[in-house]
Protein backbone atom coordinates (compact mmCIF):
# COMPACT_ATOMS: atom_id res chain seq x y z
CA UNK A 1 0.00 0.00 0.00
CA UNK A 2 2.69 2.49 0.99
CA UNK A 3 4.75 1.97 -2.16
CA UNK A 4 1.70 2.13 -4.42
CA UNK A 5 0.53 5.41 -2.87
CA UNK A 6 3.90 7.14 -2.36
CA UNK A 7 3.82 8.94 -5.75
CA UNK A 8 0.67 10.84 -4.77
CA UNK A 9 0.74 13.96 -2.62
CA UNK A 10 -2.64 13.22 -1.11
CA UNK A 11 -5.23 10.47 -1.50
CA UNK A 12 -8.48 9.01 -0.23
CA UNK A 13 -9.36 5.47 0.80
CA UNK A 14 -11.32 5.00 -2.45
CA UNK A 15 -8.31 6.04 -4.48
CA UNK A 16 -6.05 3.68 -2.50
CA UNK A 17 -8.47 0.81 -3.19
CA UNK A 18 -8.42 1.58 -6.92
CA UNK A 19 -4.64 2.02 -7.13
CA UNK A 20 -3.72 -1.05 -5.07
CA UNK A 21 -6.59 -3.33 -6.07
CA UNK A 22 -6.99 -4.37 -2.43
CA UNK A 23 -10.22 -4.31 -0.42
CA UNK A 24 -8.55 -4.27 3.01
CA UNK A 25 -7.16 -0.77 2.50
CA UNK A 26 -9.24 0.76 5.33
CA UNK A 27 -7.59 -1.41 7.97
CA UNK A 28 -4.15 -0.84 6.46
CA UNK A 29 -4.64 2.94 6.45
CA UNK A 30 -5.80 2.92 10.08
CA UNK A 31 -2.76 0.89 11.07
CA UNK A 32 -0.38 3.16 9.12
CA UNK A 33 -1.88 6.25 10.81
CA UNK A 34 -2.36 4.96 14.36
CA UNK A 35 0.43 2.47 14.90
CA UNK A 36 3.30 3.39 12.63
CA UNK A 37 2.83 7.12 11.87
CA UNK A 38 3.63 6.43 8.21
CA UNK A 39 0.61 8.49 7.23
CA UNK A 40 -1.16 11.61 8.41
CA UNK A 41 -4.92 11.78 8.23
CA UNK A 42 -5.55 15.39 7.19
CA UNK A 43 -9.34 15.14 6.85
CA UNK A 44 -11.94 12.47 7.44
CA UNK A 45 -10.99 10.55 4.28
CA UNK A 46 -7.79 12.29 3.13
CA UNK A 47 -4.31 11.00 3.78
CA UNK A 48 -0.83 12.37 3.24
CA UNK A 49 2.67 11.07 3.95
CA UNK A 50 5.01 13.07 6.17
CA UNK A 51 7.69 14.52 3.87
CA UNK A 52 10.54 12.34 5.22
CA UNK A 53 8.46 9.16 4.89
CA UNK A 54 7.42 9.99 1.34
CA UNK A 55 11.01 10.82 0.36
CA UNK A 56 12.20 7.47 1.70
CA UNK A 57 9.37 5.56 0.01
CA UNK A 58 10.09 7.26 -3.32
CA UNK A 59 13.79 6.43 -2.97
CA UNK A 60 12.99 2.76 -2.28
CA UNK A 61 10.38 2.71 -5.04
CA UNK A 62 12.94 3.91 -7.59
CA UNK A 63 15.61 1.53 -6.28
CA UNK A 64 13.70 -1.67 -5.61
CA UNK A 65 10.61 -1.71 -7.83
CA UNK A 66 10.44 -2.09 -11.61
CA UNK A 67 9.10 0.70 -13.81
CA UNK A 68 6.03 -1.45 -14.49
CA UNK A 69 5.02 -1.25 -10.81
CA UNK A 70 5.03 2.57 -10.86
CA UNK A 71 3.33 2.63 -14.27
CA UNK A 72 0.53 0.41 -12.94
CA UNK A 73 0.01 2.74 -9.96
CA UNK A 74 -0.16 5.78 -12.25
CA UNK A 75 -2.51 3.98 -14.63
CA UNK A 76 -4.91 3.01 -11.84
CA UNK A 77 -4.78 6.51 -10.35
CA UNK A 78 -5.53 7.91 -13.82
CA UNK A 79 -8.56 5.64 -14.04
CA UNK A 80 -9.67 6.79 -10.58
CA UNK A 81 -9.48 10.46 -11.58
CA UNK A 82 -11.14 9.73 -14.91
CA UNK A 83 -14.07 8.06 -13.13
CA UNK A 84 -14.32 11.10 -10.85
CA UNK A 85 -14.34 13.39 -13.90
CA UNK A 86 -11.04 15.10 -13.04
CA UNK A 87 -9.49 14.88 -16.49
CA UNK A 88 -6.52 17.13 -15.70
CA UNK A 89 -5.33 14.95 -12.79
CA UNK A 90 -6.06 11.83 -14.87
CA UNK A 91 -3.85 13.18 -17.67
CA UNK A 92 -1.11 14.02 -15.15
CA UNK A 93 -1.12 10.41 -13.95
CA UNK A 94 -1.17 9.02 -17.48
CA UNK A 95 1.69 11.33 -18.42
CA UNK A 96 3.77 10.12 -15.47
CA UNK A 97 2.99 6.55 -16.51
CA UNK A 98 4.01 7.24 -20.12
CA UNK A 99 0.53 6.59 -21.58
CA UNK A 100 0.39 8.97 -24.54
CA UNK A 101 -2.67 7.34 -26.10
CA UNK A 102 -4.73 7.77 -22.92
CA UNK A 103 -3.79 11.45 -22.86
CA UNK A 104 -4.90 11.81 -26.50
CA UNK A 105 -8.17 10.05 -25.69
CA UNK A 106 -8.87 12.41 -22.77
CA UNK A 107 -7.93 15.51 -24.76
CA UNK A 108 -10.42 14.49 -27.45
CA UNK A 109 -13.07 13.74 -24.81
CA UNK A 110 -12.49 17.12 -23.19
CA UNK A 111 -12.80 18.94 -26.52
CA UNK A 112 -16.10 17.14 -27.21
CA UNK A 113 -17.49 17.97 -23.77
CA UNK A 114 -16.38 21.58 -23.89
CA UNK A 115 -16.42 22.60 -27.55
CA UNK A 116 -16.41 26.31 -26.77
CA UNK A 117 -13.22 26.41 -24.77
CA UNK A 118 -12.15 22.81 -24.19
CA UNK A 119 -10.21 23.91 -21.09
CA UNK A 120 -7.30 24.69 -23.41
CA UNK A 121 -5.37 26.69 -20.82
CA UNK A 122 -5.43 23.82 -18.32
CA UNK A 123 -4.65 21.16 -20.89
CA UNK A 124 -2.07 23.14 -22.90
CA UNK A 125 0.90 21.33 -21.32
CA UNK A 126 -0.52 17.97 -22.40
CA UNK A 127 -1.02 19.15 -25.98
CA UNK A 128 2.51 20.55 -26.04
CA UNK A 129 4.01 17.28 -24.74
CA UNK A 130 2.51 15.16 -27.53
CA UNK A 131 4.72 14.25 -30.48
CA UNK A 132 3.86 16.24 -33.60
CA UNK A 133 3.42 13.05 -35.65
CA UNK A 134 0.74 11.90 -33.21
CA UNK A 135 -1.08 15.22 -33.39
CA UNK A 136 -1.08 15.15 -37.19
CA UNK A 137 -2.96 11.83 -37.25
CA UNK A 138 -6.04 13.11 -35.38
CA UNK A 139 -8.27 15.97 -36.54
CA UNK A 140 -9.54 16.69 -33.01
CA UNK A 141 -6.00 17.12 -31.72
CA UNK A 142 -4.99 19.40 -34.60
CA UNK A 143 -8.11 21.44 -33.93
CA UNK A 144 -7.20 21.61 -30.23
CA UNK A 145 -3.67 22.75 -31.03
CA UNK A 146 -4.95 25.50 -33.31
CA UNK A 147 -7.54 26.65 -30.78
CA UNK A 148 -5.08 26.54 -27.89
CA UNK A 149 -2.50 28.61 -29.76
CA UNK A 150 -5.20 31.07 -30.82
CA UNK A 151 -6.35 31.54 -27.21
CA UNK A 152 -2.73 32.08 -26.19
CA UNK A 153 -2.35 34.75 -28.88
CA UNK A 154 0.10 32.70 -30.95
CA UNK A 155 -1.48 33.43 -34.32
CA UNK A 156 1.32 31.89 -36.40
CA UNK A 157 1.14 28.53 -34.63
CA UNK A 158 -2.66 28.60 -34.69
CA UNK A 159 -2.62 29.14 -38.45
CA UNK A 160 -0.02 26.40 -38.91
CA UNK A 161 -2.27 23.84 -37.17
CA UNK A 162 -5.30 25.14 -39.06
CA UNK A 163 -3.31 24.49 -42.25
CA UNK A 164 -2.44 20.97 -41.05
CA UNK A 165 -6.14 20.31 -40.49
CA UNK A 166 -6.95 21.62 -43.99
CA UNK A 167 -4.24 19.41 -45.49
CA UNK A 168 -5.61 16.40 -43.61
CA UNK A 169 -9.16 17.07 -44.84
CA UNK A 170 -7.97 16.90 -48.49
CA UNK A 171 -5.55 13.96 -48.16
CA UNK A 172 -7.11 10.99 -49.97
CA UNK A 173 -4.83 8.60 -48.06
CA UNK A 174 -6.64 9.41 -44.81
CA UNK A 175 -9.81 7.48 -43.88
CA UNK A 176 -13.04 9.02 -45.20
CA UNK A 177 -14.57 9.33 -41.71
CA UNK A 178 -11.52 11.18 -40.40
CA UNK A 179 -11.51 13.54 -43.42
CA UNK A 180 -15.21 14.27 -42.84
CA UNK A 181 -14.48 15.02 -39.17
CA UNK A 182 -11.69 17.36 -40.26
CA UNK A 183 -14.10 19.22 -42.57
CA UNK A 184 -16.61 19.56 -39.71
CA UNK A 185 -13.90 21.00 -37.49
CA UNK A 186 -12.84 23.42 -40.21
CA UNK A 187 -16.45 24.63 -40.43
CA UNK A 188 -16.46 25.03 -36.63
CA UNK A 189 -13.25 27.06 -36.93
CA UNK A 190 -14.90 29.49 -39.33
CA UNK A 191 -17.13 30.46 -36.40
CA UNK A 192 -14.83 29.94 -33.42
CA UNK A 193 -11.70 31.68 -34.63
Amino acid sequence: LLFHMAPFEEFSEDMAIMVTGRRDVGAMLSFAVDEDSYLCQIERDRYRFPAHVRDYLMYRLARDYPDEFRAASYHNAGLYYELHDDLIKAMECYQLGGETEKICELLMLDSQRNPGNGHYYQSARFYMALPEERLQRTPELMCGMSMMHSLMLRAGESERWYGELERFSRDEREPAMARRKARELLAYFQIAL
